[in-house]
């Protein structure tokens, strides 16, 4: 696959309740704003030396209001909240192009974000594309209509050849690609007549070439395919509030085996990740990895700040580094948010050395992950795009950088976010 860039569609969470976004006494704040600090000083080393921390919001000036955090509109319209990013003009040359979804899908050159549309592809003013993943030439984007956004199909196009509907008749919900070319379609099991309450499962339909479905066991949740193995949690088991088991499904022997209990999960390059838990104060971290290629498991102790997980990440083409979200474990005090969750920064972790290292500059919006996040073929760049409200800027960095750099305009006019607009309070 000619591609190096994973995409990570965006998710938002729903409104709290009416009534809930009230003022926080400024004494609060002051208190959070201390914990903050200590919460920041956590990242070390491995080995136990200091290393840099992730960056801490600062606390708002006394006497002036908590803002509302940055909007934008979404996917049809749908509130967005935006990420805040301090960034610089580039000086030092980035090798690469990503695919960027949206309402005007195209191909966006990481160093001089000059764009090409995607060949052959047309879509109607209510449709935009939630998903798109590269294999060898061919595009397939998973498009979606603003008037039923839970239900989308997935168009194929290459040069030198018209787009085609490649899901057929089925409903599909989701799109999911490996760095093997693999490119597979998640389909509603059963009959889906008015919405996905009706579906008893998924479906994987392979869409790079000829294969037949395959229906997987009902509670399978599909985090990733790689090759023939499906990697999955098994939703709505008595620990699902804390954790699921994690699953490697073989689709050749239709088959699954247990890799472990997972509070979060990702695959990225034939490799899962997981934690059991929320990292604590207690000691190190537990990392569990497994390599669907070779079935070699690890567990690396790191120690890395309270709460993190390991969900959404990408690893480096050289698997040394793991890029990913993480969460703090206090809101921005200058800011109020819709969302119950709390702000995320960008961390990359060395998996030799055990440092955990921040990108400088980004805030992320609650909820809200990259819509792209990925590593240069020489694993020296992380890329970063970050949804505007009109468009998706990209960003790239690198260690001893102090901001990322910003790819030149101009923006790629989208929509971006979930598949339903949020609900409004009251």
């Amino acid at each position: 696959m000619d591609d190096q860039i994973y995409l990570v569609p965006g998710e938002t969470a729903p409104d709290p309740p009416a009534g809930s976004r009230r003022r926080r006494p400024w004494t609060l704040v002051v208190l959070l704003a201390v914990a903050g600090a200590a919460v920041a000083v956590q990242h070390v080393r491995a080995s136990g030396a200091h290393q840099r921390p992730v960056m801490a919001a600062a606390a708002a000036a006394p006497g002036s209001p908590v803002r509302p955090w940055p909007t934008g509109a979404g996917a049809c319209g749908s509130p967005l909240e935006l990420p805040q990013v301090t960034a610089s003009p580039p000086t030092e040359p980035v090798a690469g192009t990503v695919a960027v979804p949206g309402a005007r899908p195209a191909l966006v050159d990481v160093g001089s974000g000059a764009t090409v549309p995607i060949t052959g592809l047309t879509l109607r003013p209510d449709q935009y594309a939630s998903v798109v993943v590269r294999s060898g030439p061919a595009n397939y984007l998973l498009v979606r209509s603003c008037r039923r956004r839970w239900l989308g199909s997935v168009l194929r196009t290459a040069p030198g050849a018209r787009q085609r509907v490649v899901s057929g008749a089925r409903p599909v919900f989701g799109l999911v690609g490996d760095d093997r070319g693999g490119v597979w379609a998640e389909a509603y099991t059963g009959t889906v007549r008015i919405d996905p309450e009706a579906a008893i499962g998924t479906t994987l339909v392979r869409l790079d070439r000829p294969g037949p479905p395959v229906v997987l066991p009902q509670s399978l949740s599909v985090l990733g395919v790689h090759g023939d193995q499906v990697v999955g949690i098994a939703v709505g088991s008595a620990e699902s509030a804390v954790r699921n088991p994690l699953y490697r499904y073989d689709l050749s022997q239709h088959r699954a085996s247990l890799l472990g209990q997972a509070y979060r999960a990702t695959v990225s390059r034939g490799v899962v990740f997981w934690t059991e838990a929320p990292c604590s104060a207690t000691g190190p971290c537990q990392v569990h990895s497994y390599d669907l290629d070779s079935g070699a498991g690890q567990v690396v102790g790191y120690h890395l700040p309270l709460g993190t997980s390991v969900g959404g990440a990408v690893l480096s083409p050289d698997r040394r580094r793991l890029a990913f979200p993480l969460e703090r474990e206090l809101a921005d005090p200058a800011y109020r948010s819709s969302s119950p969750e709390n702000p995320a920064d960008l961390v990359v972790l060395d998996r030799t050395s055990g440092e955990l290292e921040p990108v400088p500059g980004i805030e992320l919006a609650p909820g809200e992950p990259p819509v792209v996040l990925g590593f240069s073929t020489d694993s020296r760049w992380l890329i970063v795009g970050l949804a505007t409200g009109d468009g998706t800027d990209l960003y790239s960095w690198r260690t001893g950088l102090s901001l990322p750099q910003a790819t030149p305009q101009p923006r790629i006019p989208r929509l971006t976010g979930p598949t339903e607009p949020r609900p409004t309070s009251g």
